[in-house]
């Protein structure tokens, strides 16, 4: 009896250290990641609506108004028709010149796909791990994009604490509302529908303003977007001057939540 107590003390004493380990290890990282504010998580429409679309450059937001090395980075994600050099490049530079790259203690995290991520969309998430980041920016995310992205809300227990935005995705459409805060993309053809594979995703050559946007929209609203009745607008907001609709299912006629049509 005296024997079965103490087996009972040791395994009681190597559960009690796992907790305490694992406890250890949620908690460095989540000290490694950008944590918002309360009030950040009740985002008006109002408050951002003239902040985000601006053309008059004395309302241009100074982004040191607005965050500091601190605060972590955005992480944006060129993937296909987002990758050649000459929209890369381009990209970069304006994304320099208004935010600084994360590597010169800027804000921005670029990741070229499938360069960066020697050609696996899941290396991403090694890729992330450890850095503090503040938002995800996909770009023409890969088949599978949304596992990844799944593995990694695992990590924070279901409730990744930072925004990921998604546009003109190549990956399954309802893996991506599932894991995104909101997804942007064109009209896609009923055999995209069915299938991923081989899908050509109309691609929008003037994205560079949906991505300066985005992440003008992150350092503000610092928070997932909730999935509620304003959440059209924010996306709007972003979209700027392209209309948007919800994502309408032409067999059961509903609409989404949060994946959004440009239309043309």
């Amino acid at each position: 009896m005296e024997k079965m107590g103490i087996n009972f003390i040791k395994r009681f004493c190597l559960v009690l250290l796992s907790f305490v380990f694992l406890s250890c290890t949620r908690s460095q990282k989540s000290n490694n990641a950008y944590t918002p504010s309360i009030d950040a998580m009740h985002l008006d429409v109002k408050d951002v609506e003239n902040s985000v679309q601006t053309t008059n450059s004395e309302q241009k937001m100074n982004r040191n108004d607005l965050w500091h090395g601190d605060d972590g980075c955005v992480c944006v994600l060129f993937g296909y028709g987002f990758n050649d050099d000459t929209f890369y490049n381009e990209a970069i530079e304006k994304l320099d010149k208004e935010y600084g790259l994360e590597e010169n203690g800027g804000l921005i995290l670029p990741v070229k796909f499938p360069d960066d991520l020697k050609s696996r969309i899941s290396n991403l998430r090694s890729f992330l791990d450890g850095k503090n980041i503040r938002g995800l920016i996909l770009l023409g995310a890969p088949e599978d994009t949304y596992k990844t992205i799944s593995n990694i809300n695992d990590d924070w227990d279901g409730m990744c604490p930072y925004p990921i935005y998604s546009f003109f995705p190549q990956d399954d459409i309802l893996g991506e509302e599932a894991v995104c805060n909101f997804i942007i993309e064109y009209e896609r053809s009923a055999e995209d529908e069915v299938s991923t594979e081989g899908m050509t995703q109309k691609i929008d050559e003037q994205a560079e303003d949906l991505i300066l946007s985005s992440v003008r929209y992150i350092m503000i609203s610092e928070y997932p977007l909730p999935s509620d009745s304003d959440l059209h607008k924010h996306v709007q907001n972003i979209a700027g001057k392209r209309k948007i609709r919800r994502y309408t299912d032409q067999d059961t006629g509903l609409q989404s939540i949060n994946h959004f049509i440009i239309e043309d």
